[in-house]
């Protein structure tokens, strides 16, 4: 009698090993999985950026870390979008659109205001000051086919549609838009 009852607890013990390893690999599968899938999110659909400058204060600091959204993205006025102007510039730039193509943009040195198809756009919310114009600084044009015209928050320093060397952005050389601050963690908030 003795003698039954012991194996049968052998036979339980002689089972653990199989089940624990049986446990690991299902953990360690599931875990390779996890990566899979992040690596492809983050290769496909997002990419993360650091700010570099003040061309876009109060929005974003340099510094800033922020998740750009990559897939099947069209600029929309408002939005903030990454762009990649390799052969200009050695780093990505960060700006505001502020017309798309068709769309007629005018900025007015005289009175002093930014106008899309003939409306003057309402840009407190974001615009870390008053634009200074030059006296002779006035925009108007329509912007062509696969381009959009964009600015800095921060109108007084910021290199961005109004100047040459950047000028009008294709869509080919958007990365994205920018969707999330994540870092500095007191900055986490999504971005309008």
């Amino acid at each position: 009698m003795f003698g039954s009852k012991k194996g049968k607890h052998f036979k339980k013990l002689d089972n653990l090993p199989s089940r624990f390893s049986t446990v690991c690999f299902d953990f360690l599968e599931s875990v390779f999985y996890c990566i899979v899938l992040v690596s492809v999110l983050i290769t496909c659909v997002f990419t993360q950026m650091t700010v570099v400058g003040s061309s876009m204060e109060n929005t974003l600091q340099n510094d800033d870390k922020i998740i750009i959204r990559k897939m099947c993205y069209t600029p929309k006025n408002g939005d903030v979008i990454a762009i990649s102007r390799g052969k200009n510039f050695d780093k990505h730039l960060i700006k505001r659109v502020i017309a798309t193509e068709g769309q007629t943009i005018k900025i007015d040195s005289a009175l002093k205001f930014v106008e899309v198809n003939g409306k003057e756009i309402d840009e407190k919310a974001y615009l870390k000051e008053p634009m200074n114009y030059s006296a002779n600084q006035e925009i108007w044009q329509v912007v062509p086919e696969g381009y959009c015209f964009v600015m800095g928050d921060n109108r007084n320093h910021s290199a961005d549609s109004r100047v040459e060397d950047v000028g009008l952005i294709k869509y080919n050389d958007i990365i994205g838009k920018a969707f999330l601050i994540y870092y500095p963690l007191n900055r986490v908030r999504f971005i309008n």
